[in-house]
């Protein structure tokens, strides 16, 4: 293959739409756990309770995903699940909102940061943070297509600095009431997702 029809073939992939994939069918054929934070890492396997909430934030009828369930069950595996389908698939920037800065450090660092180094999938699409010029730190990770920030609910600053395609809001019966004089936290952080259509 000859240098133009390479550069043809790089083009070719750039502007290539998405993959036609569900986040469970990404998550069951790319998806690592690390044992950082899974009582059996590896492979995963999407579970029958845990599809439909999984394919629904692929879905493109769906623009909201509430889940209620019981403690250490689905809701942060579902939202590490759709934040690696989105950096792989369908790149848009990301927003996961918690209740404290501790919060979203923590969940960073006992959560993403191992992820993206055991998901292959992953791991050459987001730039370790230690990376010269990587731009990622605890709180945002940068990958091709988008950011990945993560940020507390009681800063609003933080819940209304950025555009987003996707929010992941997590333990929101733990947020604080009010953002002061901004209100919502939850109404800050869904407004900045207005610009995006799908």
């Amino acid at each position: 293959m000859n240098r133009a029809e390479q550069l043809l073939a790089e083009v070719r992939k750039e502007w290539a739409p998405p993959i036609k994939q569900s986040v469970s069918e990404w998550a069951d054929k790319h998806l690592y756990l690390s044992p950082e934070y899974a009582a059996e890492s590896g492979k995963w396997t999407t579970l029958s309770f845990q599809r439909e909430p999984m394919d629904c934030i692929s879905g493109s009828d769906v623009w909201q995903v509430v889940i209620r369930s019981c403690t250490q069950l689905l809701k942060t595996s579902v939202i590490q699940a759709a934040i690696g389908w989105a950096i792989d698939v369908d790149p848009g920037p990301i927003l996961v909102v918690l209740p404290r800065d501790q919060d979203a450090k923590k969940f960073s660092q006992e959560r993403i940061a191992p992820m993206i180094r055991d998901t292959p999938r992953l791991t050459d699409k987001v730039a370790a943070d230690k990376s010269r010029n990587s731009g990622n730190t605890i709180e945002e990770k940068w990958f091709r297509g988008g950011i990945l920030a993560m940020t507390s609910a009681s800063v609003p600053a933080n819940l209304a600095r950025r555009a987003t395609r996707y929010l992941f809001c997590d333990e929101e019966d733990k947020w604080e009431a009010s953002a002061g004089v901004e209100g919502k936290p939850f109404a800050l952080a869904l407004k900045r997702t207005a610009t995006f259509r799908h």
